[in-house]
């Protein structure tokens, strides 16, 4: 059964279930629903190695103003003609992170990451992973819900039929891959060690109460991940333009400067940190204010370390062998 088809199936199961919510958001509040134009009998018949799908995520599919506006963007006629719109709340994002025996083969140590991150509630590193995983299985757009694309600078011309990821530098140095806005086939390999590398990250956080999302599961587990994928210790940072191929043949095309292409600072910060107030979002700065301390993952959920992985709720697990990574470099 291919993935498109669970994409479908997945799809159908949550609207049933959000629809009973609808009516129950705040005045002025936009109720965002899934649009799904794809046929079935058609779905893996396409003109380009990337589906036409776009993923996000919030915490409820109730939107403020400011965030619908935004979303809305997305969703005009010419920016992404053709495509289908994917926005998963808690709920759906749980339903997909949490399938233990989908993800237990090929990413054995993800369920004892995100039983920590929910022990500790870490919503950022969560959406973190989901991101690059939903991208993983299912191949398409990820944009974070602040960011909306540049009039004449992004559209869906901007990818091209054979590309096999599409990926943006930040501006400036050391010019490494934004995490905000990422594009890539099904079962890319950066996707692929971005996951891997961001549940080491975590695993391996000593106090994890007070882990730096950013260099956790964010822009530090893509720089990694680049450096994998490329089998090269310095692939992450000063990456510049053009076809990039790595691991398995496959390839990503970067392109300079994500600020050039899409607006990642659509809502001010200032502004953006009380809409996530109203919203009863978290930011990830109130996250790494707390001051308590508990130790790692391992010793949070009682799991033992062993040579090669660990032991957990009775199961032996085999951690993915990857080479430890530099940490010198400035930034990611």
């Amino acid at each position: 059964m291919s993935s498109i088809y669970h994409t479908w199936m997945f799809y159908k199961k949550y609207v049933y279930q959000s629809n009973t919510s609808k009516s129950k958001c705040p005045d002025n509040y936009t109720y965002f629903e899934d649009v799904d134009i794809r046929n079935r009998s058609i779905a893996e018949d396409t003109d380009q190695l990337i589906p036409k799908v776009l993923y996000q995520t919030s915490k409820s599919r109730c939107m403020h103003p400011d965030f619908a506006q935004v979303l809305n963007v997305w969703r005009k006629p010419g920016i992404l003609p053709g495509y289908s719109f994917f926005l998963y709340d808690d709920e759906a994002m749980d339903d997909f992170l949490f399938d233990k025996e989908r993800w237990e083969s090929t990413f054995p140590s993800l369920h004892l990451a995100l039983k920590c991150i929910d022990e500790i509630y870490n919503p950022t590193i969560k959406a973190d992973i989901w991101r690059v995983l939903v991208l993983w299985e299912y191949g398409g757009i990820y944009a974070d819900i602040d960011v909306s694309p540049r009039s004449q600078r992004f559209d869906s011309h901007s990818i091209n039929p054979d590309d096999d990821g599409l990926f943006f530098t930040e501006s400036i140095g050391p010019f490494y891959l934004g995490q905000m806005f990422l594009i890539a086939s099904p079962h890319h390999p950066l996707m692929y060690y971005a996951v891997h590398t961001a549940v080491r990250n975590l695993l391996n956080a000593p106090n994890i109460i007070r882990v730096d999302a950013a260099k956790t599961s964010g822009p530090r587990a893509i720089v990694n991940a680049m450096e994998l994928f490329m089998n090269n210790a310095t692939a992450g940072r000063g990456i510049h333009n053009g076809t990039h191929v790595g691991e398995g043949g496959r390839s990503i095309r970067v392109e300079y400067n994500v600020h050039s292409y899409v607006n990642t600072e659509s809502i001010a910060r200032p502004k953006k940190k009380r809409i996530y107030g109203v919203m009863n979002m978290t930011h990830f700065l109130t996250l790494m204010s707390r001051t308590d301390r508990r130790g790692t993952c391992y010793d949070i959920m009682n799991a033992t370390k062993t040579q090669t992985g660990f032991k957990y709720e009775g199961m032996s697990v085999e951690l993915l062998e990857i080479p430890p990574t530099p940490t010198t470099q400035v930034g990611m």
